[in-house]
């Protein structure tokens, strides 16, 4: 009896702390009697980041994670290949030159990295290991491995045959007697067929992926006899109507195992029937581990559990030191490219926190146009939080653009009507005038209701009156030629931080995407070395999008005209999303996406823990009443 008070008890301590029972990450590790351990390490969304640090695994970890718990299988479920500098500057090819390093087994194409076109995605996976060398201290590098790209439900435009390998066989050993032959496939949702340029995707097609993942478990189940399943998916644990989860696929298809999941940004480790579904959230905020404990005797997976380990959970792990010369040579062979010059400017660019924080600029100009060439869309917006740096006159060179944006955002577009234009064109300007206020007045801080989403703007001539009310400030909107109509559809263009704020720009924010560009910086590069020196750059750099009219004329109140350049440390907690932090990279934290179990206040612990305290209490005094009465009959 006070057995089960106690596990009564102890699951609801962990109901408390929003653990699964059932996936507990202390205690329940090790494999039961009669059973041997299948260890995975699994990665997802890393977008570009690479390397340790207080909020980032990195691969150094990753590996050191991987040899020290033996890992049989290291998977990752994609969108690897894309996102921050490291990554696009070579089109792929650093990380999955540390995806060898590390000794990964196979990767999972994401939406981001057919970014680069579905053939050079592919090559990524074929090219072969580097020649590796010596250190300085004289310890061999280790022979590589080459990793699959595995994927099942796409295919050629042209024939329906497989784009990608389809899935892969293991057989993992433990000592001469055991062997468990593992099967591991891919897929990605359909859903996603538009995140990515058309260009990229032009070649295939994704097909059906509960179809898919039916066809192939058949085939490993039946013809390869793979005693544990493991699909490896792009796909997420959406709540979004009509859109493919995840769940959907547990559900559809039992027979899987696992499933190492990703695309969502979210951290979970849920179990649907039989089916244990992991994520780490993204940016390299954590790294997985799931353990199968696989009976051989019987054949049967007799439990499976998993967990995360967080950058400083990784602290326990020796960082790997052939993966960390990898990277100190990648960096050092990138540096010659950053400083490649692609353009040149008579004057500078202006990037100051002051000033594209509470009016237009050159530099806005120039990011919002290059979005509008890249994309052919209608409008196009920059938010002042995604500006980081000036641009001297001079040279333009790639490592300068990097700078300015060093996040890996990717260009989304949408359709919007003319009412939510002049919405959104309103709240901006509000944010504006907001923000220059807070300066005049000495603060240190940007307003909440201001910040980093004031709107640099391209595509249209917008004319407003700051004599007015701050939210009805707009005179006029002119977009190719034509007054703004409220009841037309236009085509915008902006970053995804920008395209998913809800906070701020709900109407922009609930509309469904159209479709997803390469990464914001290389739009700008492209630009740069198209225009600049040219007689339109010159246009660019005097003809505003936004200027005031009407009662207060062509100053006094207008957003910057009283600013000046030394305000730079001002910053908005608020608005530095951690997608848009190039050293925090957290998705998976505190705020109102945080996950089950995670507090994002001090209130919000305290409660926990009171409430925890209370059950423990409660299951001390029900076990010593147990006791008492178990003393008095045996006496």
């Amino acid at each position: 009896m006070y057995k089960k008070i106690l596990a009564i008890t102890l699951a609801a301590l962990l109901f408390l702390a929003g653990v699964n029972p059932a996936f507990a990450q202390d205690g329940n590790d090790n494999p039961p009697d009669g059973t041997i351990a299948l260890t995975i390490v699994h990665t997802n969304d890393t977008h570009g980041q690479y390397k340790n640090s207080a909020s980032t695994v990195g691969f150094e970890k990753v590996k050191a994670i991987a040899d020290k718990e033996n890992a049989d299988l290291i998977l990752d479920a994609g969108d690897a290949f894309h996102g921050l500098p490291f990554a696009t500057i070579e089109q792929g090819k650093s990380t999955a030159e540390l995806l060898r390093a590390v000794g990964y087994d196979a990767v999972c194409p994401g939406n981001h990295d057919f970014n680069y076109g579905a053939a050079a995605l592919k090559a990524l996976g074929t090219e072969e290991p580097a020649v590796k060398t010596e250190d300085s201290e004289g310890r061999a590098d280790k022979a590589q491995k080459n990793f699959k790209l595995l994927n099942a439900n796409v295919v050629n435009a042209s024939d329906g045959q497989n784009y990608f390998q389809p899935y892969m066989t293991k057989t993992v050993t433990r000592g001469e007697e055991v062997s468990v032959k593992v099967g591991v496939f891919g897929l990605i949702s359909p859903d996603i067929y538009s995140s990515t340029a058309p260009e990229n995707v032009k070649d295939v097609r994704f097909d059906d992926a509960v179809e898919a993942a039916k066809k192939t478990v058949s085939k490993l189940k039946n013809d390869e006899k793979c005693d544990v399943i493991i699909a490896l998916t792009h796909i997420g644990m959406t709540e979004k109507e009509g859109m493919l989860s995840s769940r959907d696929i547990a559900k559809a298809v039992p027979e899987i195992n696992v499933i190492i999941d990703g695309h969502t940004h979210a951290q979970y480790d849920e179990v649907v029937g039989n089916t244990l579904i992991a994520q780490t959230g993204a940016y390299f905020s954590n790294a997985g581990i799931v353990k199968i404990f696989y009976e051989p005797d019987s054949r049967k997976i007799v439990n499976t559990v998993g967990r995360v380990i967080s950058p400083a959970d990784a602290e326990a792990y020796e960082s790997n030191w052939e993966v960390s010369k990898i990277i100190e040579d990648i960096e050092a062979r990138q540096k010659p490219v950053l400083n490649q010059v692609v353009g040149k400017t008579d004057v500078p660019l202006e990037g100051s926190a002051i000033k594209t924080y509470t009016e237009e600029t050159n530099l806005g100009r120039v990011i919002t146009s290059a979005y509008l060439e890249t994309t052919g869309a209608d409008i196009a917006f920059e938010n002042c939080g995604g500006i980081r740096a000036s641009i001297a006159a001079g040279d333009i060179t790639k490592g300068s653009v990097i700078g300015v944006s060093p996040f890996g955002n990717y260009l989304v577009t949408k359709k919007i009507t003319g009412a939510d234009l002049k919405s959104i064109l309103e709240k901006s300007l509000e944010m504006g005038a907001n923000n220059l206020k807070a300066y005049q007045e000495g603060k240190h801080e940007w307003p909440a209701n201001g910040g980093g989403s004031y709107l640099q703007i391209g595509g249209m001539k917008v004319a407003y009156d700051p004599a007015r009310s701050l939210d009805n400030r707009l005179v006029s909107v002119d977009i190719g030629g034509a007054p703004l109509d409220l009841d037309s559809t236009y085509t915008v263009v902006t970053n995804q931080f920008v395209a998913s704020n809800a906070s701020k720009y709900p109407e922009l924010a609930v509309k469904p995407e159209l479709n997803q560009y390469g990464a914001s910086e290389e739009a700008v590069m492209r630009y740069i070395t198209n225009h600049s020196g040219k007689e339109e750059w010159a246009a660019l750099m005097s003809e505003k999008n936004l200027k005031a009219v009407g009662g207060s004329g062509d100053t006094g109140t207008q957003p910057g005209n009283e600013a000046v350049e030394n305000q730079n440390s001002m910053t908005d907690p608020s608005e530095e999303d951690p997608k848009q932090t190039s050293g925090t990279q957290n998705i998976t934290g505190t705020g109102e996406n945080a996950p089950t179990g995670v507090f994002d206040n001090k209130a919000g612990a305290a409660i926990f823990a009171a409430a925890a305290l209370a059950v423990l209490i409660l299951g001390a005094a029900v076990f010593k009443h147990e006791s008492d009465y178990r003393q008095q009959k045996e006496k």
